[in-house]
């Protein structure tokens, strides 16, 4: 009898029921756990097989990804990329010349589709022949329904409208959606300009001067181009006025894009009128352009317009005659130049205390010399002149020193140089140079410091050289360069 309460009591406890209510719940819950961790994992296998492994594959394997996920924006694209290239190799095959050549953007990296009745027409007669815009466009519908942010499937869609005006509206979609998307930009800068559109074709220029360095030249051309309207060179000179960050590349180009070209001088002139000039450092490389290939006139006078007028009231027929310090902004060859020699340097330096003249200082070391390049540009009126100079210091050689007047135009004629200057003591001397300027094939002249050797042998200097206070006049007019 007691053993039997004791099993009963035994069995009614509460920690016998605890035990074993917690024993059936892990049985039954290791299944359940087992069962979760398999959907859980067959959802990520199937979130990376749909999700991202498409994206994966796209550009490699689109029709792999398609299969993956047949509305994957990424694989639409890349399918419908693949076939507009098949379409512009064929093109280019039956036409003998790129597909984009004559179009829109021609050149520019991002060439322009026939119409698909020209395509038509380039298939030639009896020809049937599949065209794959309709399959691109859907591609690309598709790839905005599921990626309305999608800026190259809206390219895409404007390469392949036959309409110019359904094409306009999709490349403008996919440049609001990105800036970057280069060939809507470059089709919408030619069919703004071509449409006399030209704030908007200055806009996708400053676009694609802000995105795409490389293609700069492209969009300078466009500016150019724009200028030659009296309307649209205001427009560029008012976006120039704004200062954008590409202006200083601009300007510093126009030499390479319009040489001597009128419209470039009309779009600086106009510039000027907004309060924003252009200065010599963002004109120094179109004036120097223009002074090496017959237009020191034209170059001379931008480059007085560029002056502060403390400079102007100072000018004379030499610039800076006592190598005076340069003043802030950059150099032009109106200006003293001043480049690297071979075992020789040339400075302009201060004569003493601070405030005292100002020489340019030479000095040599052992074995064969190539002179530095020291020069000045001139704009004299025909007529005869006089140069004059101070020298000294220990200079020895076999040939010397000379300051030599050229012609900068037509036969480059030397129109007079100055005694040989070599192994004067250390006392300055007075050096003298006399010259004719004609009339007609001379607009412009070089006034330049050479080394009068006629051989290798002559090749030689060791010593120094300085040189002070130059004044150059018009004999008979008595008007000086000199302060």
């Amino acid at each position: 009898m007691t053993g039997q309460k004791r099993r009963r009591k035994h069995r009614s406890s509460p920690g016998s029921w605890k035990s074993g209510a917690l024993a059936l719940r892990q049985r039954l819950r290791h299944p359940l756990r087992a069962l979760l961790a398999g959907l859980l994992g067959s959802f990520l296998c199937w979130a990376v097989l749909t999700g991202s492994l498409p994206y994966v594959l796209a550009a490699a394997e689109p029709e792999l990804a398609l299969t993956l996920n047949p509305n994957n924006p990424a694989a639409l694209v890349s399918k419908a990329e693949r076939l507009r290239a098949k379409l512009m190799a064929r093109m280019e095959s039956e036409s003998g010349r790129p597909a984009g050549q004559g179009g829109s953007v021609a050149g520019a990296g991002a060439p322009s589709l026939p119409m698909p009745q020209e395509a038509a027409g380039q298939a030639g007669p009896g020809r049937v022949r599949e065209d794959p815009r309709g399959e691109i466009r859907k591609l690309a519908a598709r790839a905005i329904a599921s990626d309305p942010l999608n800026a190259e499937a809206f390219q895409l869609l404007g390469e392949m409208a036959g309409d110019p005006a359904q094409a306009r509206l999709w490349m403008r979609e996919a440049v609001k959606r990105s800036r970057r998307e280069t060939p809507a930009v470059l089709w919408l800068l030619n069919d703004s300009f071509h449409n006399k559109d030209f704030p908007a074709a200055i806009g996708y220029a400053d676009i694609l001067l802000r995105t795409r360095q490389d293609m700069a030249s492209y969009a300078h051309n466009y500016l150019l181009n724009i200028s030659r309207d009296a309307g649209g060179r205001g427009l560029v000179a008012d976006r120039l006025a704004a200062e954008p960050g590409w202006r200083r590349q601009f300007l510093a180009s126009l030499w390479e894009l319009a040489h001597a070209d009128p419209a470039a001088l009309a779009l600086v002139a106009e510039l000027g009128k907004t309060g924003k000039p252009a200065d010599t450092g963002e004109l120094g490389l179109y004036i120097g352009g223009l002074a090496w290939h017959g237009a020191s006139d034209v170059a001379y006078n931008l480059w007085l317009r560029t002056l502060p007028p403390e400079r102007l009231e100072n000018l004379g027929f030499l610039t800076s005659p006592g190598f005076e310090a340069e003043p802030p902004g950059a150099k032009t060859v109106f200006d003293w130049v001043n480049g690297p020699g071979v075992n020789a340097l040339a400075e302009f330096v201060p004569q003493g205390r601070p405030g005292g003249r100002r020489l340019l200082h030479l000095s040599f070391s052992e074995g064969r010399i190539e002179l530095p390049v020291v020069f000045q540009v001139l704009v004299l009126a025909p007529g005869r002149y006089r140069l004059t100079g101070e020298f000294r210091g220990p200079l020895e050689g076999k040939r010397g020193l000379r300051w030599r007047l050229s012609c900068n135009s037509g036969a480059q004629a030397d129109l007079g140089e100055t005694e040989m200057l070599l192994g004067q003591p250390e006392q300055w001397r007075v050096f003298t140079l006399e010259a004719s300027v004609p009339s007609g094939d001379c607009v412009g002249q070089v006034l330049r410091l050479v080394h009068d050797a006629r051989s290798a042998s002559e090749e030689y200097l060791s010593g120094e050289a300085w040189f002070a206070d130059f004044r150059l006049e018009r004999m008979g007019s008595g008007k000086s360069a000199a302060r």
